[in-house]
């Protein structure tokens, strides 16, 4: 859970999350989750993190486009009438850092206006439009104390490395 729990836009959606894990072991038979924190808030480190050199989180962000055009293309979609839609030379990858919500997203964006018909559905992009495809929020402990608490847990036990911005919590109800 803890490499997922990030993936959250918010930390009230994290803490639904965990809540439903609660609800759903029941009170009495919720054991202990270890939740690890990448808490660091270094633009540049994350940044970095990324975007790993060679482009390789360049080329995973881009194969959601591949995915994308195999699902919708499947069934009654021509994939030939989808054209450049979905070719990876038409997008281009962006990455965020967000201070405020300390998170990091990776978006595609089309290097040029990209039309389509789709299930009936005429979709328009623009130059500078960006479909996210991934976030990562950079929590710290505090945070994940709220989440705890949305989420109807309580952390017990904190382990950080020395600078204090990874670590683990455990978390109990």
């Amino acid at each position: 859970m803890g490499c997922n729990i990030a993936h959250f836009e918010t930390r009230y959606e994290a803490g639904s999350v965990l809540k439903s894990f609660v609800r759903a072991a029941g009170p009495e038979n919720f054991g202990r989750i270890l939740v690890a924190v990448d808490g660091c808030q270094d633009a540049q480190h994350i940044c970095a993190a990324h975007d790993v050199p060679g482009g390789h989180s360049q080329r995973w962000i881009k194969c959601a486009l591949e995915e994308a055009r195999r699902r919708l293309c499947r069934n009654d979609v021509d994939p030939a009438r989808v054209g450049r839609f979905f070719d990876q030379r038409y997008w281009k990858h962006e990455g965020i850092w967000d201070a405020r919500k300390k998170c990091y997203a990776s978006y595609v964006a089309p290097v040029g206006s990209l039309t389509s018909l789709i299930h009936g559905q005429m979709i328009i992009l623009r130059p500078g439009e960006r479909v996210r495809v991934l976030s990562s929020a950079e929590w710290d402990t505090d945070d994940v104390r709220v989440i705890a608490a949305d989420g109807r847990c309580e952390v017990k036990s904190v382990w950080k490395n020395s600078a204090e911005d990874y670590g683990q919590l455990a978390l109990d109800h």
